[in-house]
This record gives structure tokens, C-alpha cells and sequence, in this order.
């Protein structure tokens, strides 16, 4: 089990080697969890669209990793932002999966249970790939707000766990999220702290000036416009999330490639795939460096997802 522990001043994160490639960014959630906390909240939010409960919390945690504010920065009644990272790094929400995978397929899940008292883990936490899974022995609750005190709180759990994923080992800093332990009944980890902002903008660099930017996401008509900075006069990507629920194996990502922009490098406007539904979209630019990246941009409308 993860035990609470006195807080420590000095920035003690560490690494566990390696990082995510643009490719990998990627994320989805098999909800298999048994316990009918883990979706109780039943409340839609316009910064999450097309989930609640447990792929929601998941969908919160994760994104507090993100480069700067996941939309306006609202959906989580316990903090004033969503996407505090600061680094050339941004976890793109890929809607459900069919279910566990295998160690490489970027995915959440509920195991039956875990010997030792542990909470959750991550294997493989390297370029190719990763996998997180949360032991259904304890009580997990999806908040949004507080929880109580037997319960463990999913979407601070899937934050800490997702620092693993990107490339993060256990901090020596108490009140990190990537400190190893956490008491039942906090939510405190949701949000990223000092130390873990530290960590991420070691392993990816900080957030560059010339990053892509998506400043608002629209969908009119079946055309979605996406203004922002930094885009590439041609040969962009933009990435939307998958309406359906998706083979672990399968890349869930929808993309439209080649695509132009307008007025300076501020504007994109895309069809919207058949199979793109609600959730985020993206814009990448030609290169694999961390900052050929946009931000996460809620898109909502209709679709699945």
C-alpha cells in the first residue's frame, strides 16, 4: 500500500530512463472496474466531452501532464487548472479500448488484485509503449470532488501512474505526486506539483516558444476550425479522438494528414473524419522533436467518444 509521509522541501524527482516518442502519446481506458464508485459521477463537463466516470477521472489525471491548459483549464472542482506540466509534452486522450492489451498498448485498466499492498502499477514505461493497471481489491472513487476515507482516488492514482509512463520514478519530494505513497480518502495528487513539473520538463524539455498553440477548436457544419500559432504552412497533422471503442492493439488516433494552414500559420480547417468523435483534437507539425506537438483541445458536437 502507498503510505502518507511527511512533506520534504528539496526537488528530488528522478527518472526511470527513456521517454515517450510523438507516436505514443496516446491513451485509452478498458473500464473494467468492479466497484460502482469508480462511476458515480454521472455529470457530462464541456473540457471532457463525451465521458463521466471513470474515463473521465483517467482522462483529468492525465492531463494535468499536459504543456499548458487543457481548454479553459477547467473540469476539476479541487484545482483551479488542468495542465500544469510547463514541458514539450501532451497525453492525447484516445477513447475506450476493447480491452487490457498487452504491456505496450497504452492502456488503463482494473486488475482483480495485487499482492504487497500495492494500489497500481506500470509496466514497460518506455518508448514503445506502456501499460497501467489499477488492483481491484481497494475502493476506488472517480470525485469529482472529495472522497472518503476508504476510498482511493482514481484520477489522482492515474496521474501519478501516467508519471511513470512518460518517464518518471518516484520522488523524494512529500508532497509530489510522484511521491510513493498517498493516503485513502486524498485527492492531493491530482495535481502536479513543483517537483513533478521539474521532472517532466527534464525529460521533454521545457514548453518551446515555437510549439504549436491551439488557442479554440470549433465544429460548424461537418468543417472543424482550429485557430491557434505556430502551425506549419503545409504538411500538418491533425489528430482527433475515435468515436468507436478501439482494439488494445489498434492505433486509436484518427488523422487527417497534409494538411495546409492560413492566415500566418494561425488557422487549420478540416473535414471532420466519419470515425473522429468527441474528445481532443491536435495539431503536429512536420518533425519528431517534443515540440512538433500542439496542446490538447476539447472538441465536442455530435459523434461518439
Amino acid at each position: 500500500m502507498w503510505f502518507a509521509a511527511p512533506a520534504r522541501e528539496s526537488l528530488a524527482f528522478t527518472k526511470i530512463g527513456g521517454s515517450l516518442n510523438l507516436d505514443q502519446r496516446d491513451f485509452r481506458v478498458f473500464d473494467n472496474f468492479a466497484d460502482a464508485q469508480t462511476n458515480n459521477n454521472t455529470t457530462p463537463d464541456a473540457q471532457f466531452p463525451g465521458q463521466t466516470g471513470a474515463e473521465m477521472a483517467i482522462w483529468k489525471g492525465v492531463i494535468e501532464w499536459g504543456s499548458g491548459p487543457h481548454g479553459n483549464g477547467t473540469g476539476d472542482p479541487t484545482q483551479t487548472n488542468l495542465g500544469d506540466g510547463g514541458a514539450n509534452f501532451d497525453p492525447a486522450w484516445g477513447g475506450r479500448a476493447s480491452g487490457v492489451g498487452g504491456t505496450d498498448d497504452n492502456v488503463h485498466s482494473a486488475t482483480a488484485s495485487c499482492g504487497g499492498g500495492v494500489l497500481a502499477f506500470t509496466e514497460t514505461p518506455i518508448s514503445n509503449g506502456w501499460r497501467i493497471r489499477y488492483c481491484d481489491n481497494w475502493i476506488w472513487a472517480d470525485g469529482p470532488g472529495s472522497i472518503s476515507g476508504g476510498e482511493f482516488d482514481l484520477q489522482g492514482v492515474a496521474c501519478h501512474e501516467h508519471g511513470h509512463a512518460l518517464g518518471l520514478g518516484h520522488s523524494g519530494t512529500g508532497n509530489a505526486t510522484m511521491f510513493a505513497s498517498v493516503s485513502a480518502g486524498s485527492t492531493a495528487i491530482r495535481s502536479i506539483e513543483s517537483d513533478d513539473k521539474a521532472g517532466v520538463q527534464c525529460v521533454y524539455g521545457v514548453k518551446s516558444a515555437g510549439k504549436p498553440l491551439i488557442t479554440s477548436a470549433t465544429l460548424s457544419a461537418g468543417t472543424v476550425t482550429i485557430t491557434g500559432s505556430n502551425f506549419a504552412a503545409t504538411g500538418n497533422e491533425v489528430w482527433f479522438t475515435n468515436s468507436t471503442t478501439t482494439s488494445p492493439s489498434a492505433d486509436p488516433r484518427v488523422r487527417v494528414l497534409n494538411v495546409a494552414s492560413t492566415n500566418g500559420g494561425t488557422q487549420i480547417s478540416v473535414t471532420k473524419p466519419a470515425n473522429a468523435g468527441r474528445g481532443d483534437v491536435f495539431v503536429r507539425t512536420p518533425g519528431t522533436a517534443n515540440d512538433d506537438l500542439s496542446n490538447a483541445f476539447p472538441l465536442g458536437g455530435a459523434g461518439g467518444g
